[in-house]
């Protein structure tokens, strides 16, 4: 096993045990940040995200798995710099976790514009009307440093499992989902699309 795998096995060990409160008292100025969280944002990060997929997985109830996608960070980087493609990664999170910690739920950045929300013991109704609420709350969201005609959406995919079972399996059905909401709105509006070479940079849509 390579040494980055072993690291990460001692990582989830310790934090899965009483040691870390035990160094915590013994060093109060102990941070175990850097492990499980995001620089950028200090939100959980992908190690957290996977470490909290494992520990949802031995447990025999519900979970709603979010993927989410920020429309045109790498636009926004480019043509209006990095101000304002952190504020619209500090918009998702924000306003993923406002709904998020409603239901008991956490948000993760995994990297880039790539989030995930996971809530676990809803039933699978509400499980549905929560991608709705996120991006209701997104709409009237502006942020400083980007254009008032640049469009705040999240592209929100979800999966539901009612017994925890396979749940790396349903975070893939997710972001299915989401790949397929991003490329569809990406075609409406290539101008948006950073990776796309023949965008016309300009040309931005209204909010809707």
């Amino acid at each position: 096993m390579k040494m980055k795998n072993l690291l990460q096995e001692l990582y989830d060990r310790i934090a899965d045990s009483d040691f870390l409160e035990h160094v915590k008292c013994m060093n109060p100025s102990y941070s175990f940040r850097k492990i499980y969280r995001d620089d950028l944002t200090g939100y959980p990060n992908s190690r957290d995200l996977r470490r909290s997929i494992k520990k949802l997985s031995k447990k025999k109830q519900s979970v709603a798995i979010y993927t989410i996608d920020a429309t045109g960070l790498k636009f926004l980087n480019d043509n209006h710099g990095y101000k304002a493609g952190n504020e619209l990664i500090s918009m998702a999170l924000d306003t993923s976790e406002q709904v998020a910690s409603k239901y008991g739920g956490k948000t993760y950045r995994e990297y880039g514009d790539d989030f995930v929300v996971l809530i676990h013991g809803i039933d699978e109704v509400l499980a549905g009307t929560i991608p709705n609420e996120i991006e209701q709350l997104c709409k009237p969201y502006r942020c400083e440093h980007i254009p008032m005609n640049f469009p705040l959406r999240l592209h929100i995919g979800h999966a539901f499992s009612s017994d925890g079972k396979n749940l790396f399996e349903l975070l893939d059905i997710s972001r299915e989902e989401t790949n397929k909401k991003r490329k569809e709105f990406y075609e409406t509006h290539p101008a948006l699309d950073g990776r796309n070479r023949n965008k016309h940079t300009s040309v931005l849509v209204k909010s809707q």
